[in-house]
């Protein structure tokens, strides 16, 4: 009996997490479906949410399994990393759920992965630098407002958005194309 309820308790972590994984996708869906051009959200791509997701269980598994089968002092050290590949699964998992960029007219909401929400207007926006490697910064005057992955999904809608509401953007841009 007592194998079978080694089992059990990493079944229920990782039924959670999916039950947890489909609740916050069909959030994001329902808000998707009404985009438009002035109306649309910019987030991360779904791969960062597999990727975290994938890297949370595999690796908080192997911590459950570490402390199942017993320890020596010299397995802490691989139990510690262990431990830290589970957390950046974590943080990737949180910032592809938490962080996105809501257009509704001429309000921009940006939420942070640890930040309380934030509000802006378009007019807030004086210009934006985009780097292919990092993203797209945009700025009010010479403060940063927020940041958009370069791989996210609608990064270049939001691009286009602030182009026709008359931003300063750079001559060249190159998007990721995939």
């Amino acid at each position: 009996m007592s194998d079978l309820s080694s089992y059990i308790a990493p079944a229920i972590v990782v039924i959670a997490i999916f039950v947890c994984f489909k609740i916050a996708r069909r959030e994001g869906e329902k808000k998707t479906r009404k985009m438009d051009r002035l109306n649309f959200i910019v987030r991360s791509p779904k791969l960062y949410t597999i990727v975290g997701l994938v890297d949370l269980v595999l690796f908080g598994g192997l911590c459950v399994m570490f402390l199942i089968t017993g320890n020596d002092s010299a397995d802490i050290f691989v139990f510690i990393t262990f431990i830290g590949f589970a957390l950046l699964g974590f943080f990737i998992l949180i910032y592809a759920l938490r962080c996105k960029v809501v257009v509704e007219g001429d309000q921009i909401s940006v939420t942070h992965m640890f930040k309380p929400k934030q509000d802006y207007s378009v007019r807030d926006i004086t210009h934006i630098k985009v780097s292919t490697n990092l993203g797209v910064r945009i700025f009010s005057d010479r403060r940063k407002l927020f940041y958009v992955d370069i791989f996210g999904v609608g990064c270049g809608a939001l691009i286009a958005y602030l182009i026709e509401h008359g931003v300063k953007v750079p001559d060249r841009i190159n998007l990721p194309r995939y």
